[in-house]
């Protein structure tokens, strides 16, 4: 489920900070840098309440609680296996995308102005192909080794609680023996 709001954080930020980028000071850019500042302010439990509290007590089109013991057995179950992982994957994604779009802007910003991408424009290359093949290129560098740190902490930290609870369980089982 990590992984899917990883990708989902990635398909929507990349896209957006360039967009927010591109048009900076302009009134997408604003909406778009205000959601990623409510999108980084509110915590993801806050954020994971007001999806329940809209998506499945207001509009009852999720269910609010997840079961774990669901066995993907038949189409039906499959379904009900996408609906209960679609909040919880949002509420990360969405939080992955805020952080991730506003270090995409930056770094389009930063190479939008460099000297190679004044010669692409020069040599007469339409904006979308300078934009794609010269900017976009240089600024997803950085952004995918922050991708990759923060995948490999994640993995981390969640063999870190596996060991914590898989010790914990057992001490529990030596006080209760």
């Amino acid at each position: 489920m990590v992984g899917s709001a990883y990708l989902f954080g990635i398909l929507l930020a990349i896209p957006l900070g360039v967009i927010s980028a591109l048009k900076r000071h302009s009134l997408i850019d604003r909406i778009l840098t205000t959601l990623v500042f409510f999108g980084l302010s509110l915590p993801t439990f806050f954020t994971g309440l007001l999806f329940i509290i809209i998506f499945s007590i207001q509009l009852k089109w999720l269910p609010f609680i997840y079961n774990s013991t669901l066995q993907v057995t038949d189409w039906q179950s499959f379904i009900t296996q996408i609906k209960q992982s679609i909040m919880p994957i949002c509420v990360l994604g969405l939080w992955h995308t805020a952080m991730l779009m506003r270090f995409v802007r930056s770094e389009i910003l930063e190479n939008i102005h460099q000297d190679y991408v004044r010669t692409a424009y020069a040599k007469g290359l339409p904006k979308f192909v300078v934009i794609n093949r010269h900017v976009l290129r240089n600024a997803l560098i950085p952004v995918s080794r922050w991708v990759g740190k923060f995948i490999s902490m994640s993995l981390r930290v969640k063999r870190s609680v596996t060991k914590q609870s898989q010790g914990l369980w057992r001490f529990y089982i030596l006080l209760h023996s």
